[in-house]
């Protein structure tokens, strides 16, 4: 093999090896508290692993506000394989994006024959700190995953476009399908193909985009099956958002702000390109805020680079191409259709720049040749350089994803005033029992977003935990003045009430939330213990039946319904539900005490003792007092063993 022969393998083997050392360390990070959950670790359909119902809930289900099946997949194949160790997940996702930045190489040297250009664009791919986003974070499997079928059809498309055939137009098709299947953000690619038409396939005169070219009518024509795809792909991402109301109407948000957002937007994205300092896992959305003067300057900025290379395209024709790349790739989310609370993204930025990547390899390529030998060499050295800075801002920007306290500690630094931000980081701290915290960041959120519902019930819910019951009441009331329809905040609210010992409020705000939902297992359970405060144990009995025929893990309603058989006299039907129960939470003293005694009742008093004396044993300090009543109760099973 000659030096030359071997110049692309290496090259390949080079981009493959520095991706995976730059993103190496989330290995060893964990996974995130937003997303995450709804896609993985919370999720039981996912993970349950590759099972048959999987795959029927991944293709007719709308969960987490979008329909994308492989990307279920994808993530059940990981839980099969993997159970839930989150460094196994990161894997795959590193992986990914590697052979992303190999499939880009190759395909560009393909289409261009390039070596060095082609090279740089994939390097500045693989290793700029905007890629951060979707290889860390397990949620956003979906980008790297897209990109692999992106990448996969525009292969397809250059071996069509060589050879036309029906079959290779089918593997198109499939491929693009795929795509779609992963992210509906590859609604564009159609048009990416045109721009490739262009160049560098160069299969309609580069000297015009003239539309009324008969040339480009008949390329037109060859997408269409491709453009019933995107019809088929956008009618199905509206019908999954609509379900979870994630799109914002024009109330909520006016059509001027979405307007100047998005011009806003792309002028950043390219900034950061070139400046990615402050980069963070969630930016507020500006909404009417956003000055005068940066919004036309970001126009005036986008109107003359548009001019510029629309001027100079039948000299560079590279240069519309990524323009419009880049344009044109970034319309599903550039906010038109708001979905979500964020203003922009960094992971939107993971295919779209791409366009940028070739303006500015193919530029500097241009440039070199008008230059001496050395003072190209020079600018050789140079973009090495830029790598090399990029690779350690991205290892550095990875750092911050180890898990959601870095993270969200991070974003609030980059955007101090954010009641989102301020609320995620409290859920961490609440989810990890440091409630102090959680109420810290809760307050400050509630002073930043006083109308946010969610954010109110769970200042409400960490003020519950706290035994702080009267300003936890005066949270969740608050919440549901501001969302009189949201579940949680009642089923929080009848618990604080019964604690306060008003029962008959408290069954109000249960059975408001069964009236609508009557298959509410947390409605179900909380009325359970409700209706057998007052003595109506056999109402209580069908509650909690009914919340586990719901939700067969939900280990209260277990203990709830075990103890109430064993009131009842029934000790034989609740040892099941006890077992069951101390199998979920082995360090439940209550569980423990009420099975000893119900194997008591049912003669199996050395089991019952032995219990008991696990029971003793995980008493906590201050607890003597249920100490010396299970020593006692102790004494009796082992006289009773004796006669």
């Amino acid at each position: 093999m000659t030096l030359k022969q071997f110049q692309t393998p290496a090259i390949c083997i080079a981009l493959a090896a520095v991706t995976l050392v730059v993103f190496g360390q989330v290995l060893h990070h964990g996974f995130i508290n937003v997303d995450d959950d709804f896609y993985v670790y919370r999720n039981p359909v996912v993970g349950r692993g590759l099972t048959w119902e999987g795959v029927g809930w991944a293709f007719t289900r709308a969960h987490a506000a979008n329909w994308h099946p492989l990307t279920w997949l994808s993530h059940m194949l990981d839980c099969q394989l993997y159970d839930m160790r989150a460094g196994r997940h990161h894997a795959t996702s590193i992986l990914l994006h590697a052979a992303n930045a190999v499939g880009l190489f190759l395909l560009l040297r393909r289409m261009t024959g390039a070596v060095w250009p082609c090279a740089f664009v994939a390097s500045l791919f693989a290793l700029h700190p905007l890629r951060v986003e979707s290889v860390a974070w397990v949620a956003e499997r979906k980008d790297v995953l897209s990109g692999l079928f992106f990448i996969l059809t525009l292969w397809a498309y250059v071996r069509y476009s060589a050879e036309r055939s029906w079959r290779r137009y089918a593997v198109v098709m499939l491929c693009y399908a795929l795509g779609l299947m992963a992210k509906p953000m590859l609604v564009t690619l159609p048009f990416v193909l045109l721009l490739l038409d262009y160049w560098p396939l160069r299969r309609f005169p580069p000297s015009t985009l003239n539309p009324r070219r008969s040339t480009f009518l008949n390329l037109l024509h060859e997408k269409v099956p491709l453009f019933a795809l995107v019809v088929a792909s956008c009618w199905l991402t509206i019908w999954a958002q609509r379900q979870v109301g994630a799109i914002r109407t024009g109330d909520e948000l006016a059509w001027s702000s979405r307007l100047a957002n998005a011009a806003v937007s792309y002028v950043t994205y390219v900034v950061q390109m070139f400046f990615p300092r402050g980069l963070a896992a969630y930016y507020p959305h500006p909404a009417d805020k956003l000055p005068l003067l940066e919004i036309s300057g970001s126009v005036l900025v986008l109107v003359l680079i548009t001019a510029a290379v629309m001027f100079w395209r039948r000299r560079f024709a590279y240069l519309p191409v990524g323009w419009l790349w880049y344009l044109g790739m970034l319309v599903p989310v550039i906010g038109l259709v708001q979905v979500g609370a964020q203003g922009h993204a960094d992971r939107y930025t993971y295919l779209p720049q791409i366009g940028l990547y070739i303006m500015v390899a193919w530029g500097l390529a241009d440039v070199s040749k008008r230059w001496s030998r050395s003072a190209s060499l020079t600018l050789a050295i140079a973009g090495v350089g830029c790598l090399a800075v990029l690779a350690v801002c991205t290892w550095r920007q990875t750092r911050y994803w180890r898990n959601s306290e870095t993270l969200w500690t991070r974003a609030l630094r980059c955007n101090s005033e954010s009641g989102w931000i301020e609320k995620v980081l409290g859920d961490f701290y609440y989810d990890e029992g440091r409630l102090e915290e959680a109420l810290t960041h809760y307050q400050r959120g509630a002073g930043i977003s006083p109308n946010w519902a969610g954010l109110r019930l769970n200042y409400g819910n960490a003020l519950y935990r706290m035994s702080r019951l009267d300003e936890a009441r005066q949270q969740l009331e608050a919440a549901l003045q501001l969302d009189p329809k949201m579940a949680d905040a009642h089923i929080s609210l009848g618990a604080v009430l019964y604690l306060q010992g008003k029962t008959e409020l408290a069954v109000q705000h249960f059975q408001t939330v069964l009236a609508r939902d009557p298959d509410n297992p947390a409605a179900l359970s909380n009325l359970g213990i409700a209706l057998e405060s007052r003595g109506q144990l056999d109402e209580a009995i069908r509650c909690y039946r009914h919340a586990l025929s719901l939700k067969p893990s939900l280990t209260n309603a277990r203990c709830n319904l075990a103890r109430v058989l064993l009131r009842r006299g029934q000790a034989a039907e609740s040892i099941p539900h006890y077992e069951q129960a101390l199998y979920a939470n082995p360090n439940d003293v209550n569980s423990r005490s009420g099975f000893a005694e119900a194997l008591a009742q049912v003669g199996q008093l050395e089991r019952a003792a032995a219990e008991l004396q696990q029971a003793i044993a995980r008493l906590r300090p201050g607890q003597e007092a249920l100490a010396q009543q299970f020593r006692e109760r102790l004494e009796e099973y082992r006289a009773g063993r004796q006669e």
